[in-house]
Formats: C-alpha cells, structure tokens, sequence
C-alpha cells in the first residue's frame, strides 16, 4: 500500500521535495484515513469480530477497521496482482491526495529531530507495561536519550503510548528552553 501511495503521490506531486511526499503519504496511509475509506466502503459489516469486540463497539475502531482495509489490498494483491490493487488504491486515494492533506510532523518524529539536531543519537523507547483486558489495554512507555528519561506516557497502543511519552518529553525540552 505505502508502494503504491508513494508512486502516487511521487507522479502527482514530482515537484515537491521528498520530506513533503513523506508527510502527505504518512497522512493518506494513517490508520485513521485508511479507517475513513473502510467506512466509506461499509467494510464493517463483513468483518468477523468476537462477541466482546462486538459489544465494545469492534465496528467502529478504526485499528479494526484500518487493519480490514490493508487486508483486503491485500486480498486483491493475491488474487490479481500488483496491477489490480495498484488500479483499486488509486482510485481510493487519488482524492485524498488531490486534497493535499499534510500530517504534521508527529511527536516521536520531532523529538528525534531535535536529539539529533542537539545532540546526536536516537530516542530510546521502553515500554513499561501494560494492564486493562485484552480489548481495553492500556500501555505505558518511556523515552530516553543517553540513559535519561525524557517523559513517560500512556496510550491504548504501544505505539500511542510512546507517541505521549514523546509529547511529554517535547513539552519538557521546550520548557527547559525557557
């Protein structure tokens, strides 16, 4: 899918600087567009969901829906080829893309600018734990850089929760600034 947005995106846009293509393709193949398109498509209906999913509302979780919509690419790869779901995610995304929708830079991203801006090396990200059951987890995660914790955060996915331990570790640079 991220093959096809970026040729997309790369003959659309053959101007733009390569940074720019990355943030428009981020933002077109983000779970939340790409949970957007599953709506449209009514792909809920045909999703099989446990009866817990089902009453914690399954249907409408865009990492549910998202994740149905890259299978089912991913069904029409399989059972045509390259050239089909190619055809299928233009026609899908070719709007979206005309919009020139541009995702911000997200934490993580722009914290590992700063660090290797200032000085040198990546964020680390540790996640903490977890508790809650299966359909509501919770996740806790830190963030460091040369062995200091820069901020610790929470999310309902580890990705989410190192995504708010970026944000806090933002919020703790910018601070420290002033």
């Amino acid at each position: 899918m991220q093959l096809c947005i970026s040729d997309l995106l790369y003959h659309r846009f053959p101007d733009l600087p390569e940074g720019e293509l990355t943030l428009r393709r981020a933002a077109l193949v983000c779970e939340e567009s790409l949970a957007k398109i599953a709506v449209k498509l009514g792909i809920s209906e045909f999703v099989l969901l446990g009866q817990g999913e089902v009453h914690t509302g399954g249907r409408k979780k865009e990492s549910i829906l998202s994740d149905a919509l890259e299978a089912l690419f991913g069904a029409i790869y399989l059972d045509g080829g390259m050239d089909s779901v190619q055809n299928v995610i233009f026609r899908l995304f070719k709007p979206l893309a005309e919009k020139g929708r541009i995702a911000e830079k997200d934490s993580k991203t722009t914290l590992q600018e700063i660090l290797q801006k200032n000085n040198g090396g990546s964020a680390v990200y540790t996640i903490l734990g977890e508790q809650g059951p299966p359909h509501q987890r919770k996740f806790k995660a830190s963030v460091s850089h040369s062995g200091v914790v820069l901020g610790t955060g929470t999310g309902r996915s580890k990705k989410e929760a190192e995504q708010s331990a970026a944000k806090v570790a933002l919020k703790g640079l910018k601070a420290s600034k002033q």
